[in-house]
Order: structure tokens, then sequence, then C-alpha cells
């Protein structure tokens, strides 16, 4: 049945343009219309007009690119987009299950800054801050944005060996790094148990854009011995919720994040963490 309605031609439209900014190469008018299953001629229309106003590129072989337009749009949106803002609802559900710390911290070169920090309900207070520099080789922020990053990235992020040592735990050499990350992207959080301060343990996730990559990370800090390690464990998969529910509030879309995020919504504790994350996914 042929669709008139104006919503209809706008679903059709974004459909195409979500097809074409798809990560991978540049494509052809075929695999954007399997891609948004859309009749060949509804696509070749839907581009022309994306073309016309910017957003779509015609490179002369049949291919097609996504058009400047689409990065002066989403250059504005960074500038206007508040990242503690869209973090704030799932720091708060994840909040329900420890009263401890949680702290949303985005990568800034070889550090990760803290943009939002919710103060934990105990008299214990920790004393990181809203822009204050942490290391990433050994939080558990940093460590979970590690394990998504490519290599490349990873080891120009990480720098010379032997890593600093902040405590007694804290890991030094890439060798042991290296197998901890592998653990970290089969599970989907990772754990500082006091590695980067002494009676500390955090739990993280990491977190990612619009584009799939990973942008920061979230986390939930606790003194050690109201977080005990099997503790910590357990509450990973609600760590990975969160972190989930923050990346589609980015724009994330759920096939380009990581298994252990994707499936997040199966292994959340809350029921309202649950609904969280479906209500952001697009």
């Amino acid at each position: 049945m042929k669709v008139t309605s104006k919503e209809g031609a706008l679903d059709r439209a974004l459909n195409v343009l979500e097809a074409l900014v798809e990560p991978g190469d540049v494509t052809n008018l075929a695999d954007i219309a399997a891609r948004s299953r859309l009749p060949k001629p509804t696509v070749h229309r839907i581009l022309q007009t994306l073309a016309a106003r910017g957003y779509a590129r015609h490179l002369g072989d049949g291919r097609y690119a996504p058009g400047t337009q689409i990065l002066g749009l989403a250059g504005h949106l960074e500038e206007s987009l508040d990242l503690a803002e869209v973090a704030r609802p799932a720091m708060r559900v994840l909040q329900q299950l420890l009263p401890e710390t949680v702290h949303f911290a985005v990568l800034r070169d070889h550090q990760a800054a803290y943009v939002e920090k919710l103060e934990g309900r105990r008299a214990f207070r920790m004393a990181s801050r809203v822009g204050m520099l942490v290391p990433l080789h050994c939080t558990a922020i940093g460590k979970a944005a590690l394990a998504f990053l490519s290599p490349e990235d990873r080891h120009a992020r990480l720098g010379p060996q032997p890593f600093e040592r902040r405590t007694p735990r804290t890991i030094t050499t890439v060798y042991e790094l290296e197998k901890e990350l592998e653990l970290i992207r089969s599970r989907g959080f990772a754990i500082d148990d006091q590695e980067n301060e002494e009676d500390i343990r955090c739990v993280g996730a990491a977190v990612f854009d619009h584009r799939g990559q990973v942008t920061g990370g979230l986390s939930l800090s606790a003194a050690a011995f109201a977080l005990p390690p099997d503790e910590a464990n357990d509450l990973g998969p609600a760590v990975v919720a969160s972190a989930a529910a923050v990346s589609l509030g980015l724009g994330a879309r759920p096939e380009h994040l990581p298994a252990p995020f994707a499936s997040a919504r199966e292994h959340v504790t809350l029921p309202t963490l649950g609904e969280l994350v479906a209500r952001q996914a697009p």
C-alpha cells in the first residue's frame, strides 16, 4: 500500500538518511535501499533531495556519501548538548541500587574528566569533584573506556610504561592491563579494586556517542568495606545497563553497541532501569 501522509514521507526520508550515515564505506543506491527497506525509485528521489540540501553527496560513480550539512548539524548539537543532563536520569536510577557516589566522565586525551557527580547518601564522602581529571589505567571508568577503544587509540592514550603506580594494587604494565581489558570486553564492566585510591572500590562501564565511539564512562563508587568484591561483580550488569541508557540518549544505536551493552536490558536489576534503557532506544 502506498503511503501518502507527511508522516510516512518523513519516516522514509529518515530511514534513508540513517542508512546513508551507517558506519562503513560509502555505498550505492542498492545498498541504501536494502538498509532502509525501501524501493530503489523511492530511495533515489529522497537521495536527490538530500543532495540538494547538502545532506548527501553523489560521488559520480553510483555511490553516495553523507554531506557536509550533517557535520554542521552534529557540530551544533555537540555545542548545545548538556552531557550531564543526558546522563543524570540513569545515574539516579543506578544510585537506587547502592546509596553511594555515581560519576559520569568523558575522555580528555590521556585522562578522563568528571562532568557529573551524584554524591552518595552515606556519611562517607569521596574527594572527587566535577572537572577533576583522573587516570585511565587504574580507574573503573578509564579501564572500561580503554577496553573499547581501538588498539592504536588505546596505546596513544596510555603513553609509556610503566604506568603511574597510585596504590600497591595499580596495574603498571601493558601486558597485565591488556589481560584485564579482554575480560572487560567480554562482560561489559570494569572494576577498580583500590587501584586508584586505597580503600575505594568502583564499578564502571563505557559510554558511547552517536557514532558508536567511546566518549567516556559511568561508575558507581564506594568505600571498599561498603562494596565487597562479590557485590561489585553482581552490580556490574546494572552499571552496563545504565551506561547503555546514557549511550542511547547520546544517539548511539543499539546495533552499534558491543554485545554486553546491546543486551543490557535483559540483565538489569531495577525495573525502572530496564524501562529507561528501553525508552532511550530508537
